[in-house]
């Protein structure tokens, strides 16, 4: 009987993390540690795939673990146009794939171990090509706009979006509450309803239908939504994100009381406005938010954080769970943000 070598999985992520902390504190990576880390969780897959091998378990889910935490790598370091985390939530049936071929193969000639691994390089090199050549694929792009209704002296915008990167600023036309552009994958419908009521101009945009998804179906360049908002009206946003990325640019938007911003899972990047005053809520719960702040911003901040980096100018102040830029305090803050962050990275920095 053939003995099981010891496991190598945890001295190599030690050598891995701390190769990774290493760089940085050598100013050969200029990124936060803990939020390349967090880039870099296809690691685990390449490890692990090694490790199989070496305890001699076998060839193909080895091989497959490695093949898979590449692709998964290649994705998080920009390389190909969809992220890491969103080709996991589409390609976590391969899982049951390799599993099912790794138990047919176990303990079987060389050949069919050989053949196995065929199959998942083919597999693989399809998933990375198709990814890589996703923006190929015909989109639906509808324009978008809403006059600004005669009598109305606030607005109310929401907005729901299921997968996707969506990019809100000012720079509307005088006469326009909302205009853009809109990228649906195929299969989703554009749903819109506007409405004035009590002098409130309500506005509504979400998606809706079904779309088949495969891998490279509904990439960022598959649902891009750019929309431009009026800057001199007061209004409210409420913002909810699926899968993806929110980047909201409110600088312009003078006149924002309030902002609510969802991104279930992936990023969030928003820059402040340098006057007015705003209160709001920030969630993602697994992913990263970048908040990029006028030095003249009287901001406070509060903070719900788990296992999430917080990386903040030098010359701000925290009392617990509560930050303030300078020279602020309770009682003169303007801007007064929530953020909850559990798990990934909030990183505060100020505007150029």
């Amino acid at each position: 009987m053939q003995k099981t070598r010891p496991s190598l999985f945890f001295p190599l992520l030690l050598i891995a993390v701390g190769v990774v902390f290493l760089l940085n504190n050598l100013g050969v990576i200029h990124v936060d540690g803990w939020e390349l880390l967090i880039r870099l969780w296809p690691l685990l897959f390449i490890i692990g795939g090694l490790d199989h091998i070496y305890q001699g378990k076998g060839w193909t889910w080895g091989v497959f673990s490695i093949l898979l935490g590449g692709v998964f790598l290649l994705a998080n370091l920009g390389f190909l146009p969809l992220g890491g985390w969103e080709l996991l939530l589409r390609l976590w049936p391969i899982f049951l794939i390799a599993l099912g071929l790794d138990l047919v193969v176990r303990e079987r000639p060389a050949w069919a171990s050989a053949l196995a691994m065929a199959v998942m390089l083919v597999l693989l090199g399809g998933i990375t090509w198709f990814a890589i050549g996703q923006a190929r694929i015909p989109a639906n792009a509808q324009p978008l706009t809403y006059a600004l209704p005669a009598g109305a002296q606030r607005a109310q915008i929401e907005i729901e979006q299921p997968l996707g990167r969506l990019e809100l600023s000012g720079g509307a036309a005088e006469r326009t509450l909302v205009e853009g552009e809109i990228t649906l994958p195929r299969g989703l419908g554009l749903t819109t309803q506007m409405e004035t009521v009590g002098g409130t101009a309500q506005v509504r945009i979400g998606a809706e239908g079904r779309s088949v998804v495969f891998p490279w179906s509904a990439g960022p360049s598959q649902s891009l939504w750019r929309l431009r908002l009026n800057a001199q009206i007061p209004m409210e946003i409420s913002l909810k994100s699926g899968l993806g990325e929110q980047v909201l640019d409110l600088s312009a938007l003078t006149s924002l009381s309030r902002l609510e911003s969802e991104v279930a899972l992936g990023s969030l990047t928003v820059t402040l406005p340098a006057t007015g005053e705003l209160e709001g809520r920030l969630a993602n719960p697994i992913g990263f938010t970048t908040l990029i702040v006028p030095r003249t911003a009287r901001l406070e901040l509060r903070i719900n954080r788990a296992l999430s980096t917080l990386t903040l100018p030098t010359d701000f102040t925290c009392q617990e769970n509560l930050c303030y830029s300078p020279g602020t305090t309770a009682t003169n803050a303007r801007q007064r943000l929530s953020v909850e962050q559990p798990m990934g990275g909030l990183r505060v920095i100020y505007a150029p």
